[in-house]
């Protein structure tokens, strides 16, 4: 995992903060991606701790997913996807058990992104482009 030196962030106001909970700002996820390649939401996780705090990426995978798709470093052709993949696993194991105000939490995660992205909805992606192609004939 990547140490993270909080005396670096010289600058607040021209490095905004992508993840409130881990105090991960943009400019640290950025580097990250230019010095390894990565181009998923799991392997930033896993190295630079965006996701992992008490909102499990309901606030900063959307914001780091968006770093991505400015990075052009998107290997999925369905970013919702990839959103909802990485949602779904953070939550694993947590939803059994949650109760109170950590209830309220999961609520308005799922809230946020089945009213923002559509992700509550079970469709194939790739229906979007079959439908499209057969349109066009």
């Amino acid at each position: 995992m990547r140490k993270i030196d909080p005396g670096k962030r010289k600058d607040g106001q021209k490095d905004p903060v992508i993840c409130e909970c881990e105090l991960i700002t943009r400019k640290e996820v950025e580097e990250f991606v230019k010095e390894t390649g990565a181009s998923d939401l799991d392997t930033i996780r896993a190295q630079t701790r965006v996701g992992t705090g008490p909102c499990q990426g309901t606030f900063c995978a959307y914001r780091t997913l968006g770093i991505l798709a400015e990075m052009e470093k998107l290997e999925d052709l369905f970013p919702n996807q990839a959103l909802k993949s990485f949602l779904e696993r953070r939550w694993r194991g947590i939803k059994p058990v949650v109760e109170g105000d950590q209830l309220r939490e999961e609520q308005l995660t799922e809230g946020i992104y089945a009213g923002i992205f559509n992700l509550d909805q079970e469709r194939d992606p790739t229906e979007a482009i079959t439908s499209e192609s057969s349109d066009k004939r």
